[in-house]
């Protein structure tokens, strides 16, 4: 038995919505998602967590990621780290298609549902 696991994802035209990636590679204690939003759409709630930091990695498009009430632009390139506490949304742009990684470690529990989410 190999002391890896590989798996493959087209960055260029992932599936949209969530693709969750720690079951194709058997990560224990890491989450990563890869995450294509439609152009125009997003998440419509906000969520915080009561432990778990998230780094999102911006890999295509542009869009914007609202955090504690601040719409904050993004952008191909760029890396946020997103605290616990902080209630988080995302959305693209409504010309391009928003493509991320988002990167944490996993928590026992789910996200807590703040509210939904109007930007």
């Amino acid at each position: 038995m190999p002391g890896y696991k590989k798996t493959n994802l087209d960055l260029e035209n992932p599936p949209n919505w969530l693709t969750f990636l720690k079951d194709k590679i058997e990560l224990r204690a890491l989450g990563i998602t890869v995450t294509r939003l439609p152009a125009g759409k997003g998440y419509t709630f906000l969520h915080q967590h009561k432990e778990q930091e998230e780094v999102y990695m911006v890999i295509n498009g542009n869009g914007i990621i609202h955090i504690d009430g601040e719409d904050i632009p993004i952008t191909k390139g760029d890396f946020i780290n997103v605290y616990p506490q902080s209630k988080r949304a995302l959305k693209a742009d409504e010309e391009s298609d928003l493509i991320l990684s988002l990167i944490h470690i996993s928590e026992p529990t789910r996200p807590r549902l703040i509210s939904n989410a109007v930007f």
